[in-house]
């Protein structure tokens, strides 16, 4: 059986539908970290990582993550309902 925090990936992984996301930077034990925050209407997940980079989001939102822009560093993901877009920056 998976772990809550992993079904709710799954879950945001799987939508067809929008997906908010967004991350932010907080230090734990004097490292910079990242807290990676997805959210549906119904589920909301966050992951933290130890950087901004695009994997860290593949990580929440899964592989259907492409480069769009790299001269703006963003990264989307398609969905049928539209897409989403998000910082990619090391």
């Amino acid at each position: 059986m998976a772990s809550p925090v992993e079904e709710a990936k799954v879950y945001i992984q799987q939508q067809t539908g929008p997906v908010n996301a967004d991350e932010t930077s907080h230090k734990q034990q004097g490292n910079k970290m990242w807290v990676w925050l997805a959210t549906t209407l119904l589920v909301a997940v966050f992951i933290i990582r130890s950087s901004r980079c695009t994997e860290s989001a593949k990580a929440l939102l899964g592989e259907n993550f492409v480069s769009s822009s790299k001269s703006m560093g963003l990264v989307e993901k398609q969905t049928n309902a539209g897409t989403i877009m998000l910082k990619n920056s090391c």
